[in-house]
């Protein structure tokens, strides 16, 4: 069969095979491609996700971005005090003792403001101690009282916690009144000795 083209005639001729396989072979390829990429994003977003997770705790002494300035916690102490042989087994009545297996932790913080002209309220409620495996607890004492952070103003105080000395991680939670609570990890509580019943506070 002929065709006429422009006044010339011309054989239509049947698309060949080899250029219909290399069609198809470049489709293959673009999938695969295309396959190959989905592959990496999810495993670059999966990589992204365990270094969110990582990054989750921040360290003592690190100052740590909130919505109204900054978080410090810049010290942590773990307050033995007097055994029972201290106390002569005479421990009835005596105010602040700390039961036996416990120990107090004291962290010491520093909230700062980076506002220009707008307070942003606190109250020790924001902060929380977490013990590994054991439900989030209240400081028992602190120094820090429900207020209003100034413009660019800080504010310093101590929380006060009651721990088991079993050697568990513990963490410091502040929720911020915006966005993710902060968590600043502790380290590990300490381990009492054979002849520490009991600590004074």
């Amino acid at each position: 069969m002929k065709t006429i083209v422009a006044g010339r005639s011309a054989e239509r001729r049947p698309i060949s095979g080899s250029t219909s396989g290399r069609a198809v072979l470049a489709l293959i390829a673009i999938g695969g491609l295309l396959a190959g990429g989905v592959v990496l994003a999810l495993r670059m977003a999966r990589t992204d996700q365990a270094q969110i997770e990582h990054n989750a705790g921040h360290a003592v002494g690190e100052t740590v971005k909130a919505s109204f300035g900054f978080v410090t916690v810049a010290n942590v102490d773990h307050i033995g005090g007097l055994t029972q042989q201290d106390l002569s087994s005479a421990n009835h009545g005596i105010s602040g003792l700390v039961e036996a297996g416990k120990e107090q932790l004291q962290v010491t913080l520093e909230l700062t403001s980076d506002l220009g002209t707008e307070t942003a309220p606190y109250t020790p409620e924001q902060f929380s101690l977490l013990v590994d495996g054991d439900a989030p607890q209240a400081p028992v004492t602190t120094t820090i009282h429900a207020g209003r952070l100034q413009p660019f103003a800080s504010v310093q105080g101590h929380l006060g916690f009651v721990v088991p000395t079993d050697g568990r991680a513990m963490t410091l939670r502040f929720n911020d009144a915006v966005g993710e609570p902060i968590l600043v990890d502790l380290g590990h509580a300490g381990v009492a000795n054979a002849d520490s019943t009991s600590t004074h506070h």
